[in-house]
């Protein structure tokens, strides 16, 4: 060797290996970036395209009902049902200005895919007299535990669709928190106290004949609810027997049943009694009134005007309210009784929260309830003629059919989101 000495040859091999599998990773990210916006933008780029054919399946109607824009600061309240392909959810605006959902949920859609619809109900609820710059649902209401009336609330007010994490004030439900698969659970985490989850029972009855109790409760987790004894607490019992959980100068909001468990009339309620135990709700705003009955049954019906304890002023207080939602659907199985509709006569009009076409399993609306509310409108309010899809079984099983509606009873299918505005 020269000099003797060894040459040691360092061959810096530059760690070719490394380098270009940092600018693979590098490009697999780059792709991957791509890829997920490309997914994301094919996502929002249908949803769009459903929305549209969403807008365009709407019967036409002219509601008495002013246009409504309003403002969560504002005095009026308002009230929307969505269109909520076969399922119930319904957000409320107090004058006070507290946001209530009513329920979240759908089984059966019209023209929209899952994600389609929960933008189409983030969007109905993310405006200036709802939720628009607000991050606040003050009270939360789950009618019963069947998915068609919750298993929209999480993909709704999701984080990702909403930009912000949503706060729950208080929420009641009817039956076991564990049926509302998930939905409670994540109401849980998105509390400010986590306590004010509240099964709601209100199925107190009495012998008439010598006003002792025969069986029942009026119960909030369990608790036994007391009287108020100011006109501004809620969580009590108001003079007429009726569990208060808005309570405003210009507006409260009552529970009226719960947990109904007895089977007065034979409704034929097969899902473990979930429906007859519905909580039904009183609301009542700057002098008006209205009634929401989620899916409760006959024996529910029978109970609000006849069984309850508190029947007989309960009774009263839904004589003549301005407008009813109509229960299940517009179910002629197991709701809608002619000795409820007797008594509540609504004043300006019904709803009823069902797909356009809904399914060949439940055919609802039906079209002989919408006919018991024809029957009891005629004469009492003005003539509204329009049209609305229901099922008639005398014409078709398998085919919904376009029928004419004289009288204001409008569903949410046929007619899109269904909005009330009241002022003081």
């Amino acid at each position: 060797m020269p000099n003797g000495k060894r040459t040691r040859t360092t061959s810096k091999t530059t760690d070719s290996s490394k380098a270009p599998k940092n600018t693979e990773r590098k490009d697999v990210k780059a792709k991957k970036a791509m890829t997920d916006a490309a997914h994301k933008a094919a996502i929002a780029a249908k949803i769009s395209v459903e929305l549209l054919q969403l807008a365009t399946t709407l019967e036409p109607v002219t509601r008495s009902t002013p246009a409504v824009v309003g403002a969560r600061a504002d005095t009026n309240f308002y009230a929307t049902f969505l269109r909520s392909g076969q399922g119930d959810c319904i957000v409320l605006k107090t004058p006070g200005g507290k946001t209530v959902l009513v329920d979240c949920g759908s089984t059966t859609l019209d023209t929209t895919t899952g994600d389609a619809h929960a933008q189409y109900i983030w969007n109905s609820l993310n405006v200036p007299r709802y939720l628009l710059g607000s991050s606040t649902i003050d009270v939360m209401v789950f009618t019963h535990p069947d998915e068609d009336h919750y298993n929209y609330l999480t993909s709704v007010l999701d984080e990702d669709r909403t930009g912000r994490k949503m706060t729950v004030g208080r929420v009641y439900h009817s039956g076991d928190s564990q049926d509302y698969v998930g939905a409670i659970d994540w109401l849980r985490k998105h509390m400010a106290d986590a306590t004010k989850i509240f099964k709601v029972v209100h199925n107190l009855e009495v012998d008439p004949s010598d006003q002792s109790v025969v069986r029942g409760e009026i119960t909030l987790d369990g608790e036994a609810v007391v009287a108020a004894t100011a006109a501004d607490q809620v969580d009590r019992l108001d003079d007429k027997g009726g569990i208060r959980i808005i309570a405003e100068p210009n507006c409260t909001v009552t529970i009226l049943a719960g947990g109904v468990a007895h089977d007065y009339k034979t409704d034929k309620d097969t899902k473990k009694a979930r429906n007859r135990a519905s909580l039904v709700l009183l609301v009542e705003a700057h002098g008006k009134k209205l009634l929401l009955c989620g899916d409760a049954t006959t024996s529910t019906e029978h109970y609000l005007i006849a069984a309850g304890k508190y029947a007989a002023p309960t009774k009263t207080r839904i004589t003549g309210v301005d407008v009813m939602h109509i229960a299940h659907h517009g179910s002629k199985v197991t709701s809608g009784s002619k000795e409820l509709l007797d008594v509540v006569k609504p004043k300006t009009e019904a709803i009823i929260s069902a797909a356009r076409e809904g399914s060949t399993s439940h055919h609802l609306p039906a079209w002989p309830t919408v006919e018991k509310y024809i029957d009891n409108f005629t004469g009492r309010v003005p003539a509204t003629a329009h049209k609305g899809w229901c099922w008639d079984m005398n014409v078709s099983r398998y085919k919904v059919q376009q029928m004419d509606i004289p009288v204001p009873v409008y569903i949410t299918g046929s007619h899109g989101n269904l909005d009330i505005a009241w002022t003081a």
